[in-house]
């Protein structure tokens, strides 16, 4: 049996079974000319008729399928279509601005074409789902994007068939906003951004067609973007109310005018005014309250200043019983404050705060839809506040939810700001004695204890000495110790530095690992130090004032990274005291560790129950060289991996520096001594750039500063991220 050949769709050959037995020659031309020729000019009508094309004008037009008309919709028939204003389905601009603190905001504006839309930033992604809209900037070395890009309008849902997702779509008009950094020395007028937008545009409809859109193009510079305004009224989309806020300062708890100062306390307003007879619901501090019984705030963003309230004004609420539940509004305006506390070592900076609330506008027959606001208020350090108000937005997504989970956090949230700690209130008479029996202890923690045997050493030199001169030589030692504690609390006035946070310097260990190296070797008698009385050295040498002085201040910074009773608690009640009170605190931790060795200065009987110096005092010399050593072992312990070959190679090349210094004894000349700690300060020197500078690996990579956002875009556009993190302390 033959079978008619013909060509399917794809040109290829396909065979259909029904045809009669025969073959395929000319007698078959007229009867298929018979079917194809009708077939031909119905096909012509039927174009002709949907292109809107005037008879007898030869304006025959082929479909735009780039036109905002969607295919099949026509002119009337005999009049030429209008023309379009734009054949794109997706027109794209941006432009950026600057605010003063370094930050800014870039908007990236897409106007959609009729009948057509996009899909959100937040489109689930799944098999067989629409593309997800993706816009980021090129990298630069001037600006970086520091969050996501959020739309000014929620997008509207469609179920997607057979599955449990939906498509999410913008239409008409778009605004997607994302805040800026710009580094430090850069003039924003300057600075060049290309914006990248990859997505889709679809026609609407079940089966419309949808374009690719893979757009670069550059952002305008917008300039400076003033901060907002003291009670400039702010008007959501779906409610009936105006919103407006303002800063205030305030002083011994009354108004004032002047810069924002360290140590102020700033009251932050939010005035709600119900518009068109409308009315809402009075603050409740409970998630499980909803939009419909209660005004939901909570705080999203403190940066670590502590926070209290929101306090109501004195608006009387109208209450009504429904369903024998009370429940109260508000027919009037109100004002919801935040009370503010500025910490004391805030000298010069800035911080935002920032909340969230929940509403929802009713009258008589019904209510708007719940509506969430957050609000933001910058508040800058010496800076005035008169005139400064609030920065308001409408929450995108389900706001209901988004508030309910900021009011289950905020207890959280403001708790981790810098308080008093579990002292907090608690007076200085019991601080301060406190403070003193911690510096007592300190002289006990593990830390300590290899400066505390040079200290022994050096009591039993002075047993049997003038009693006058062991008594100033302990209290200069206790004045090294002292000068250490003053420097640490001027650290926590200034800089809000805890106990032992200066520590967390890699500088600082790795300077403190190599003293400790260092001083250890001179107990070994490697070289000596040049200062009678520290350590290294003859049995014979006597302790001086210098020697004492540096004793007291290597006692104090290697108790730093201990800690003990009452310790902590007496630091952190400082964070929320005057300068004055916070010296004092760390005077009284200085007297109480350096009192032992007053009271041994003052009683030197005392030591006369030490052994007497003999030979046996060599080998605790060497003993204590050993505990030094394994002291700087336990301070490694802090150092990260990476750095640990660097760190061996420098304390090898240093106790070399210290061997070909000690091989010139003290007693040459001066000339001779000086040319050989020259030539162990520049072998010092080149341990730690070889060790640092050479030895370090450089990365290959392209590493950039982490931040979540940025490794989510990545992994969003299906790279591959190496992400390198320690702990942070």
């Amino acid at each position: 049996m033959k079978s008619l050949p013909k060509h399917g769709a794809d040109g290829k050959h396909i065979t259909d079974r029904r045809c009669r037995t025969g073959s395929f020659d000319r007698q078959n031309w007229p009867r298929l000319c018979a079917l194809f020729l009708p077939t031909a000019w119905t096909c012509f009508l039927a174009v002709f008729l949907f292109t809107g094309s005037a008879w007898g004008q030869g304006a025959f037009q082929i479909p735009d399928f780039k036109s905002n008309r969607p295919f099949g919709e026509s002119a009337p028939f005999g009049q030429k279509s209008a023309p379009e204003e734009s054949t794109e389905p997706v027109t794209l601009t941006a432009d950026f601005s600057a605010n003063a603190d370094g930050t800014g905001e870039l908007k990236v504006t897409a106007k959609v074409a009729a009948d057509m839309h996009i899909f959100s930033v937040t489109q689930p992604k799944g098999p067989g789902v629409p593309k997800r809209t993706m816009i980021r900037i090129d990298d630069s070395d001037q600006v970086e994007l520091t969050g996501e890009f959020s739309p000014n309008k929620d997008p509207h849902r469609t179920a997607l068939p057979n599955q449990n997702l939906s498509s999410e779509e913008h239409e008409g008009e778009i605004l997607f906003t994302a805040p800026l950094k710009f580094n430090a020395g850069v003039n924003p007028e300057n600075v060049k951004i290309t914006v990248k937008y990859d997505g889709q545009a679809c026609i609407n409809g079940p089966h419309g067609s949808c374009f690719q859109i893979s757009e670069s193009f550059p952002a305008a510079f917008a300039g400076q973007q003033s901060a907002p305004a003291a009670n400039i009224k702010f008007q959501p989309e779906m409610l009936h109310a105006l919103l407006s806020g303002k800063m205030t300062r305030i002083v011994e708890n009354r108004p004032a005018e002047g810069p924002v100062t360290p140590g102020d306390r700033i009251k932050v307003s939010i005035t709600a005014e119900p518009t068109d007879g409308y009315h809402f619901y009075t603050y409740s501090s409970s998630a499980e309250k909803g939009p419909g019984s209660a005004t939901l705030l909570a705080i999203e963003k403190t940066g670590g200043w502590s926070i209290s309230g929101p306090d109501a004004s004195d608006t009387t609420p109208v209450t009504v019983i429904e369903d024998q539940e009370s429940i109260s509004f508000y027919e009037e305006p109100v004002t919801w404050s935040y009370m503010v506390n500025v910490p004391k070592n805030m000298e010069e900076s800035s911080n935002t705060i920032g909340g969230i609330m929940l509403m929802l506008t009713c009258y008589e027959d019904g209510c708007d839809r719940p509506t969430g606001i957050r609000w933001a208020a910058k508040i800058d350090v010496g800076q005035p506040l008169e005139g400064r108000g609030l920065r308001f937005s409408e929450v995108l997504g389900n706001p209901v939810d988004k508030v309910k989970k900021a009011v289950v956090n905020e207890a959280e949230l403001i708790s981790a700001g810098k308080d008093g700690g579990k002292w907090d209130g608690a007076s200085p008479l019991f601080v301060v004695p406190a403070a003193f029996l911690a510096g007592f202890i300190l002289n006990f923690m593990p830390c300590v204890l290899p400066v505390i045997g040079l200290k022994v050493m050096s009591f039993m030199h002075q047993a049997g000495q003038n009693p006058r001169k062991v008594f100033w030589l302990n209290v200069v030692f206790c004045m090294g110790m002292l000068s250490v504690f003053m420097l640490l609390g001027f650290f926590s006035v200034q800089f809000g530095l805890g106990w032992g946070e200066h520590f967390q310097g890699l500088t600082f260990k790795l300077i403190m690992i190599a003293v400790v190296v260092v001083f250890g070797l001179s107990f070994f008698d490697v070289w000596e130090i040049p200062v009678p009385g520290f350590g290294g050295g003859s049995l014979d040498q006597k302790e001086g004032i210098v020697g004492a002085f540096f004793k007291g201040i290597l006692t104090t910074v290697l108790a730093t990274p201990c800690s003990g009773p009452f310790l902590a608690s007496a630091v952190v009640w400082t964070f929320t005291q005057p300068p004055l009170m916070t010296y004092m605190v760390f005077a009284a931790l200085g007297l109480g560790m350096g009192l032992p060795y007053i009271v041994l200065g003052a009683m030197p009987k005392l030591t006369r129950h030490l052994p007497k110096p003999g030979p046996w005092m060599e080998t605790f010399k060497k003993v204590m060289g050993f505990v030094m050593l394994g002291t700087a072992v336990f301070l490694a312990g802090a150092i990260e991996s990476k750095y640990i070959v660097s760190l061996l190679t420098m304390l090898v090349i240093l106790g070399f520096a210290c061997w070909w210094m000690g091989r010139t004894p003290m007693t040459a000349p001066l000339g001779q001594r000086l040319k050989s700690w020259g030539t162990s300060g520049l072998i010092g020197a080149f341990a730690v750039w070889f060790s640092f500078y050479v030895l370090i690996p450089t990365h290959e990579l392209d590493y950039k500063q982490y931040t979540r956002w940025t490794m989510d875009q990545q992994l969003k556009e299906g790279r591959t991220v190496l992400v390198d993190f320690t702990a942070d302390w």
